[in-house]
């Protein structure tokens, strides 16, 4: 539901400064399913066309490919 808010622009930054980047970061884990780890990595495609929250998914631990969970 986050992802189809997160289309309008108007809503990236809010829906990013109310703290759902550790539960994107939760549901690209191995114990989720497919279709959540695809939600979560298009929420985070979606978030990113806005710089700050480009530059929040950057310090968000787990978030990039290649860190420790």
């Amino acid at each position: 539901m986050l992802n189809k808010l997160a289309r309008f622009e108007s809503n990236k930054k809010t829906i990013v400064d109310c703290g759902v980047l550790p539960h994107y970061v939760r549901l690209m884990q191995d114990d989720c399913t497919e279709a959540e780890k695809k939600a979560a990595v298009e929420g985070l495609w979606m978030f990113s066309f806005i710089e700050e929250n480009r530059m929040s998914i950057q310090e968000q631990p787990g978030c990039l490919p290649g860190e420790n969970k």
